[in-house]
């Protein structure tokens, strides 16, 4: 099922409020519905998800990415049913979203990784053998990545499409994506990320820490 941010196709009442909290947030925001699930891509990173912001922003310097977690929701999300509520926000530089983006799309890739390397072959063969099977040639680096727990659990909650058009938007700068769940329906937003530095904005107020270079809130 998919609902785009101008066409009401959704029968759901519930789902219905929940879409319509998003655009009213987000106003040119494109909204994907699979699996029980809202994707969201917004674009630029945004401030604006109708938080009513108390606590300053918090800026750290990490190319590498990685994950804001611990969430603590404020006292004034609970007499809010609008409010938007972060469980982990992802910040993935380029290679790897890259790297995430091409094994999703690539049938048969990821299982051909996984073997490759618990054959214990030497690294410039495993990249050769993928080059050679599926025209895709990964840094050991990104294969590293493609193999750790943190790429299983990212592996299953994106949708495809929207990864990709995020991705696309980015050129050659990373991905964000923010973990929410609004009126208790999941909601992924992706964002471009066009910085070294990572922020908490616009969850301040939820006190999250940061963990460089962790891509999954479930390896925290």
């Amino acid at each position: 099922m998919k609902a785009s941010a101008n066409v009401d196709i959704v029968t759901d009442a519930s789902l219905n409020d929940a879409i319509e909290i998003i655009r009213a947030q987000h106003e040119n925001a494109e909204i994907v519905v699979e699996d029980g699930v809202i994707h969201v891509y917004v674009g630029e990173e945004s401030k604006n998800h109708g938080v009513a912001l108390l606590a300053v922003e918090n800026r750290i310097w990490a190319p590498e990415g990685g994950t804001w977690a611990d969430f603590v929701p404020p006292w004034y999300t609970f007499i809010n049913p609008s409010a938007v509520i972060p469980y982990s926000v992802l910040y993935l530089p380029h290679t790897n979203a890259d790297a995430l983006f091409v094994t999703r799309a690539t049938n048969g890739l990821y299982d051909l990784i996984l073997k490759l390397i618990a054959d214990n072959l030497d690294w410039d063969t495993i990249i050769y053998k993928i080059l050679i099977k599926f025209g895709v040639e990964f840094t050991k680096g990104q294969l590293l990545f493609i193999a750790s727990s943190y790429f299983y659990n990212i592996y299953r909650g994106i949708d495809l499409a929207m990864f990709g058009n995020t991705l696309t938007n980015a050129g050659l700068d990373g991905v964000r994506i923010d973990f929410t769940t609004v009126g208790g329906w999941p909601v992924n937003y992706y964002y471009v990320w066009d910085s070294d530095y990572v922020t908490d904005s616009p969850w301040q107020d939820f006190g999250p820490n940061f963990y460089k270079g962790i891509y999954s809130s479930s390896d925290i």
